[in-house]
């Protein structure tokens, strides 16, 4: 019965097409995404377990309520936005010289990074150091040594090179500064022999590129492709995950794209599971996370769901649930149509603000087209909100806050000159 879902989920994507005239439109592009990953897990065979009707009918309903409130936004503001809000010049000066410094604290900050990450890699009795360090930063033990302040600086670097990536206007120095930037925050996800960091920013720089020439050209589709082959192929090399250094050139292949089927697809199969038999993994509000985090900060003392969920086997081993696990596991069905309507709505409000030229929704965009990918494998909405709050407060501070500012020293100018007496 798989493949009546997918007829429902492609015809489903025409249909918003044909609406919003552009598969980039994020009603479209989710639609679109999962269109391919039923597709493929469909084309995938016996590599997975068979996953249940109620799943495929769960994962349609997703699509249906994220293309609702996405649509229903189309309606309300498109036109309007096109109207009344025409793209105008903006000053530039200031975010310039935010990237411009922002740079030198990457390159400065890199040597401490690099020696914090040492350190980390030294804790477990394990011989191998990226093994080490791969184990002691994933294990999701909340005794283990993380990142710390750095983890904070990592994401800095991702929401620089998007930021630097919008100003490059083909100028020979934004060009080098947005490159070099792009290419210092790779550096700080690759050394951590973590894919999800550099795939962030990868599928970010391409979600900008998307609004800002309103299509994806081949040069940095290719591009983006052969980086993110790089990002996923090391990390299975070096950690012996779907590769091995030992083995040929032949067999790396084969062994590292199964690797990436599991990895792309096996949340499909997983999520299956939790539906079928939802006491295999106990329900703690994963959804409540950020704000348990909080409140214990503040002295409560709230059991902390863990960052590492359980695995499941697909038949391979896998930990991943997709966008659904947290709103089904908490909160059901009608968690599944609440949120994935709002985030539908949402996304499309900063899609709509993007193409109308607002600098810090069109960084913003580049999060979310990235995490809309993502939706295979995580939740990268409601789960991540420290993040979001990080790359918002960046991005309002580097576009929003310099106008404010004029704004009020304006306001304070008008106000003194209607103090002064008549002569």
């Amino acid at each position: 019965m798989i493949i009546f879902f997918v007829i429902f989920m492609a015809t489903l994507t025409v249909f918003n097409f044909m609406v919003t005239r552009s598969i980039y439109y994020p009603a479209t592009f989710f639609t679109a995404l999962w269109t391919v990953y039923l597709s493929a897990l469909f084309l995938s065979g016996d590599f997975f377990y068979s996953i249940s009707d109620m799943t495929c009918a769960i994962y349609s309903l997703g699509v249906f309520m994220f293309s609702s409130g996405s649509l229903l936004v189309f309606f309300m503001y498109q036109k309007k936005f096109a109207t009344e809000l025409p793209v105008s010049k903006r000053d530039t000066t200031f975010a310039n010289r935010c990237l411009d410094i922002g740079l030198v604290v990457l390159l400065l900050a890199f040597p401490f990074y690099w020696r914090h990450l040492q350190q980390l890699g030294t804790i477990m009795d394990i011989e191998d150091f990226w093994i080490s360090l791969r184990a002691q930063t994933s294990s999701g033990d909340k005794s283990a040594e993380g990142f710390g302040i750095f983890a904070y600086l990592a994401a800095l670097s991702t929401f620089l090179s998007w930021a630097a990536y919008y100003e490059n206007n083909g100028t020979l120095y934004k060009r080098f500064r947005a490159y070099s930037i792009i290419s210092v925050s790779l550096a700080y996800h690759v050394i951590t022999v973590s894919r999800l960091g550099a795939m962030i920013t990868v599928f970010g720089l391409i979600g900008i590129t998307v609004v800002r020439n309103g299509r994806i050209r081949l040069k940095s589709l290719l591009l983006g492709i052969t980086i993110f082959v790089l990002i996923f192929s090391a990390p299975a090399l070096i950690l012996n995950k779907g590769g091995s250094l030992d083995s040929s050139i032949s067999e790396n292949i084969v062994s590292i794209s199964e690797s990436f089927q599991l990895y792309a697809l096996g949340g499909l199969v997983a999520f299956d599971d939790v539906v079928n038999h939802p006491d295999n993994i106990e329900s703690n509000w994963y959804s409540l996370r950020f704000f348990t985090t909080i409140a214990n900060s503040l002295g409560a003392n709230y059991d902390l769901p863990p960052s590492t969920l359980e695995y499941t086997l697909t038949p391979l081993p896998t930990n991943v649930y997709t966008i659904y696990f947290p709103y089904y596991q908490d909160y059901g069905l009608i968690g599944i149509v609440v949120i994935m309507l709002i985030i539908g709505a949402l996304t499309t409000f900063v899609f709509i603000w993007a193409l109308n030229g607002d600098p810090q929704a069109g960084v913003l965009y580049g999060l979310i087209f990235a995490s809309l990918i993502l939706t295979s494998v995580s939740e990268p909405f409601l789960t991540t909100i420290s993040y979001w709050i990080q790359a918002i407060a960046f991005t309002y501070f580097i576009y929003k806050l310099p106008y404010l500012w004029h704004s009020r020293e304006s306001t304070q100018m008008l106000t003194r000159k209607d103090a002064l007496p008549l002569l």
